[in-house]
């Protein structure tokens, strides 16, 4: 039973951060048929989540089949980034340079048709087994870029709104100039380890709970645990 929960847990959150169906594959231990009809049902039950997985997957698709696997591939200008709901953009510029450089090759490829090579389960020419696998490289690239796309947009606003906070108290509590150390901060990903001349505990505290409740105006369900007078950066 532990294993079920620790394996559905695992591939629900790397679903909604843009997994593929490979990698759910191996996190769940079942087959693709298996995954394709869990997804299928939380879909349907979850229809935001698709919605908005499917209009951040069409933005940065440049390469398309329009009538499926085997049809020809054409090139549509992708979006060359994506923006979290507070404003940050990552930028796919290189990774789309290098995607367009690969389809521009597939199309221009020049190798002689005469020679036959078994490619998978059929016979293929020369030529078009060396474009299938150039185009499976640009496929590929583009995979990530849309899995990254959707990952940002749920990563990203946990990341900024720590490191806001993180330079909150930097900037009320750290003197400007050649100071003695008052405060020192360590940001792990949504986590914030301070380390504080004793008497600020209670005020940086305070910020804290105060940076809170500003953000909920962006973030309605955001909170934050708080601790302090740990003895060492362990200590939780």
């Amino acid at each position: 039973p532990l294993g079920y929960y620790a394996r559905g847990k695992r591939a629900f959150f790397a679903r909604l951060y843009g997994a593929l169906i490979d990698l759910l594959c191996k996190i769940l231990w079942l087959t693709e048929d298996q995954v394709w009809k869990g997804l299928k049902y939380f879909f349907t039950k979850y229809k935001g989540v698709k919605e908005s997985q499917d209009k951040t997957y069409a933005d940065h698709q440049a390469l398309i089949q329009e009538g499926g696997i085997g049809t020809r591939i054409v090139w549509k200008e992708p979006k060359e980034y994506v923006e979290s709901f507070l404003g940050f953009k990552r930028y796919f510029r290189l990774e789309y340079d290098i995607c367009k450089t690969l389809f521009d090759m597939a199309q221009n490829l020049k190798v002689s048709s005469r020679m036959k090579v078994v490619r998978r389960d059929r016979m293929q020419t020369a030529g078009g087994a060396t474009r299938s696998a150039i185009y499976a490289a640009a496929f590929n690239i583009q995979s990530q870029i849309m899995r990254s796309a959707v990952n940002h947009k749920i990563q990203s606003p946990g990341g900024q709104t720590t490191k806001n906070l993180q330079w909150e108290l930097w900037d009320t509590f750290q003197p400007f100039g050649c100071q003695k150390w008052h405060i020192m901060l360590f940001n792990v990903h949504d986590e914030l380890m301070v380390a504080h001349l004793e008497e600020l505990g209670q005020k940086i505290e305070k910020v804290v709970n105060s940076f809170i409740e500003k953000m909920k105006n962006k973030i309605p369900l955001i909170a934050m645990e708080w601790k302090i007078n740990l003895k060492h950066w362990g200590e939780k």
